[in-house]
């Protein structure tokens, strides 16, 4: 909660429209979001992989040691109209050099956003590609799923087959075979753009 309220306080206040997106540099350390859902991409002009979906609450950030390729960029995709604020270093140097407590938090939640990333992309190496597809649809439903009367779990975020195949990073058609597979058997449904499991 520390981090969160020295962003809201410090940071500089932006606002996204749906479909907007921003490339992720260096100066701009941490993001905290008010209030929308952000899709984080790494990669470049010809191959992404979605690195994670963030809601509102949640902090996202550049990571320094991931983005070391000239190469290799993030960038950040608006899936909702999105108020977000961010800190870029100089700020956070600034401020959080006299409160050593805000410099432990930070560094704390760089090296998160950092693990976090680092196991979902070894995840993707080491499952096999419909085990992949399962586990980021688990993962998202324990995200963003709400239980509805009935007992289904309705995903909160429009998501579409590329998102899916991005977090995947696997083929188009290896996540449609898959979706169809669970909807013939009954496990997913899709009603005006949202899964429900």
């Amino acid at each position: 909660m520390l981090l969160k309220e020295f962003a809201v306080n410090y940071g500089k206040k932006k606002s996204y429209k749906k479909n907007q997106s921003i490339y992720i540099n260096a100066d701009q350390s941490l993001f905290y979001i008010k209030s929308g859902i952000v899709k984080l991409l790494y990669g470049n002009h010809k191959n992404q992989l979605a690195i994670d979906i963030y809601k509102d609450g949640e902090l996202f950030g550049y990571v320094d040691s991931m983005c070391s390729f000239d190469e290799c960029q993030l960038k950040a995709v608006f899936i909702e109209d999105t108020e977000l604020t961010f800190l870029n270093s100089e700020t956070f140097l600034l401020h959080a050099g006299m409160n050593k407590e805000i410099r432990i938090v930070f560094n704390r939640t760089i090296e998160k956003l950092l693990y976090d990333a680092t196991e979902r992309i070894i995840n993707l190496s080491i499952l096999k590609k419909r085990e992949t597809i399962f586990s980021i649809l688990h993962y998202l439903t324990t995200k963003f799923g709400k239980v509805l009367n009935n007992g289904k779990i309705l995903l909160k975020v429009k998501l579409n087959d590329t998102d899916i195949k991005k977090l995947c990073n696997t083929s188009r058609e290896h996540v449609n075979r898959t979706l169809s597979v669970l909807k013939n058997d009954g496990i997913l449904e899709k009603e005006n753009g949202y899964f429900i499991f």
